[in-house]
Order: C-alpha cells, then structure tokens, then sequence
C-alpha cells in the first residue's frame, strides 16, 4: 500500500495565541498542542515547536497527506497572512511492497538520481532523498538565512516522487469494480 505525506517548516513572526485564533477561525480543531484540519481522507495538522524563542519568529510543523495543490492551497490559507518562511519541505513515501533493499536498489538503477552515500542517501537535483525503515524521505531545505518558494519547491519533490514511484492507475479497474457489486 502507497502512502505519502508533506512536512513543511513554517516559521512566522507572530504571537501563538494570534496563530492559534486564526487557525481556529479557519474551522481547524485543537488536539493538544497541535490544529487540525480533517477533510474525508485527508489532513492538514499545524504543531508548533515545544520550545518557541521569545525574541524571534515562532516555529511550526505542518503535515498534510493531500495533493501538492491542496497542500499549497492549505498552507497559503492557514499562515499567508502572517508573510510566512518555509524552510524546509519534507514528503515521506510508504509503501508496504517495498523493503530498504528494494529502494536502494531501484534508486541506484534511477537514471537521474546521483549516490551520495551507500546506506540509502541519494540527490535529485536539489532533492534529496533518504531511505528510511518505513520508506523514504525527499526533503529540501534553504540554505541558512534564506525560505524556499514552497510552489517550486513542491513540484521538484512531487516531480521526484512521481518519477521513483508513479501512482498506477488502471482506466479499466472500475468495470470490474462495478461487476463485482
């Protein structure tokens, strides 16, 4: 089974508790110390770092499992009146069928993907990407003192995920659907 998940770090220049109001306007419920926003099978999650510094901008985590229009469209609605700095972008990708093996090897074969290290750490690009237990990680950060334009940024990781596990579709699978019901 294929799953995948966004993670965005989001600093911003304002209070939690404004953040916090916002978010609640946005219909987004309070689970702990996290918001949450939950639509049929998808989420946006905002948690803010434990320790926030009390001088400087506010950290916070996003997560969200949706497509990378949603996943813009979710973090441009929650934080774009705060003018906010995304300095890191973070897609996990899941999939049962596939051992750490699997991927080291299928990354290897991959044309456009360079070995950084032989443990599972390869670049695409910007990207890089991680071989993890449960799957792998591509991540992309700014260089320090700088943000990422989340859009472009999304679309090279998304660009990546596609190109190293393509979504299958089969445009005959739902006659046999409708047959077996």
């Amino acid at each position: 089974m294929y799953k995948h998940e966004f993670q965005f770090t989001v600093f911003v220049n304002h209070k939690e508790s404004l953040i916090e109001r916002g978010l609640k306007g946005l219909r987004f419920r309070k689970k702990g110390d996290s918001f949450t926003l939950d639509m049929d099978c998808t989420y946006f999650h905002v948690v803010p770092f434990q320790h926030q510094p009390r001088s400087s901008l506010n950290g916070y985590r996003c997560y969200c499992n949706g497509s990378i229009e949603g996943a813009t469209y979710l973090l441009d609605t929650s934080f774009g009146w705060t003018d906010p700095e995304v300095t890191g972008i973070l897609c996990t990708i899941k999939d049962d069928d596939k051992t750490q093996e699997d991927w080291i090897h299928h990354l290897q074969n991959h044309v456009h993907c360079h070995m950084v290290d032989a443990r599972g750490l390869f670049r695409y690009k910007k990207t890089m990407v991680s071989i993890v237990p449960e799957g792998i990680c591509l991540h992309l950060h700014a260089p320090k003192g700088k943000k990422l334009d989340t859009l472009k940024s999304l679309q090279e990781i998304d660009s990546m995920r596609e190109n190293i596990s393509p979504l299958k579709y089969d445009l005959f699978s739902f006659l046999e659907e409708e047959d077996a019901v």
